[in-house]
């Protein structure tokens, strides 16, 4: 990790981001929490994920219940949680908040003198997946709490970075 990345403050600003994209997006609060376990989620998860070159390379995952996701979709999409039916609509809205969030995050990078650029979001539901990281690159986890329901930021980062 460069010695410039050293001083930005990952979780600080991670939080930041994260309150930022569901506060103007969503009009909801979300709170960091202590906690370091992986997300247990009965059923499907859904992982909106964007990566960033540059200055700083890597990856930014949002991991969400499906139920939660829908919760998400019929907030930014202005309707009933029971209006919310199409898969694409979910997928859509999760890809875009990982974008948001990715976007918020690389602006900071940027302002720091770190510069990058995002790549579009991708989609991976199931029920049981794990992202590995590449051999050397750094893993950040983050545990969020919005509406009393948990979700997951990651992020990873590449070793030369």
């Amino acid at each position: 990790m460069s010695d410039k990345l050293k001083e930005f403050d990952l979780t600080e600003q991670i939080a930041r981001a994260a309150k930022d994209v569901f506060s103007t997006m969503l009009t909801l609060d979300v709170n960091l929490e202590e906690a370091q376990e992986a997300l247990e989620v009965d059923g499907d998860r859904i992982m909106g994920s964007v990566g960033f070159a540059g200055d700083v390379a890597g990856i930014v995952c949002i991991i969400v219940s499906s139920t939660f996701a829908k919760f998400l979709t019929s907030r930014m999409l202005d309707c009933e949680l029971e209006a919310v039916e199409a898969v694409d609509d979910v997928n859509d809205v999760i890809g875009e908040l990982c974008n948001m969030i990715g976007g918020n995050l690389k602006s900071r990078f940027c302002d720091f003198g770190l510069p990058c650029t995002l790549t579009i979001p991708s989609i991976t539901r199931g029920t049981r997946f794990r992202m590995t990281p590449v051999r050397g690159s750094q893993r950040l986890r983050m545990h969020f709490r919005c509406e009393d329901i948990p979700w997951e930021f990651h992020l990873y980062l590449k070793a030369e970075c």
